[in-house]
């Protein structure tokens, strides 16, 4: 509480995680020329995040009251895998590199006054931003996504895939609410 008439209330939260894995697989595959097969898979993750938000609430008077609200979580990730599958058929290898980062902000604003006993009116403004940049990186030394990805045949393949998205959203409303008797109102 600041004074009598405004409270600024905040919090912020901190994580970061480290997560590592290998699983050893050994197949047995029963057909008429029956093979083993085994597949060694290993992984890397780190995520870390902060999340803090910001809300001020002021009341002026009895017929007046403002809020604000802000909240932004900021996000970032690094992973790696890496995939080794050996058979009579194949020796396939797959290297993967991840990097996302993101940003997510939040503004609130409400605003609300009271002209009579009757008679009450509202604003309320929303504003969020995001961004998101997820990054992957695959390296391999066979063809993969076949179909789906035109690949030239060669002995090592290092597959990048950028992406960006950005979204700006803004909305508000007015609203107006009567008090006509004790069982009907207008909004």
């Amino acid at each position: 509480t600041v004074s009598e008439k405004t409270d600024i209330n905040a919090y912020a939260i901190y994580s970061n995680t480290d997560t590592q894995t290998e699983t050893i697989e050994l197949n047995e595959y029963v057909t008429d020329s029956s093979f083993f097969e085994q597949r060694l898979n290993e992984g890397e993750l780190n995520n870390n995040f902060l999340l803090g938000k910001v809300t001020l609430d002021y009341e002026p008077t009895y017929e007046e009251d403002l809020a604000l609200k802000t909240t932004i979580k900021v996000s970032k990730s690094k992973r790696t895998g890496f995939i080794n599958t050996v058979n009579p058929f194949q020796n396939n290898e797959i290297s993967t590199l991840g990097d996302a980062r993101g940003l997510d902000l939040n503004q609130n604003l409400s605003y609300s006054r009271k002209f009579n006993r009757q008679h009450t009116g509202t604003l309320e403004a929303n504003l969020n931003y995001v961004l998101d940049k997820p990054n992957t990186n695959w390296i391999t030394n066979e063809p993969i996504l076949a179909g789906l990805l035109p690949l030239e045949p060669d002995t090592l393949l290092d597959i990048l895939q950028n992406k960006k998205m950005e979204v700006i959203s803004f909305d508000a409303i007015l609203k107006d609410y009567w008090v006509l008797n004790a069982n009907n109102h207008l909004y």
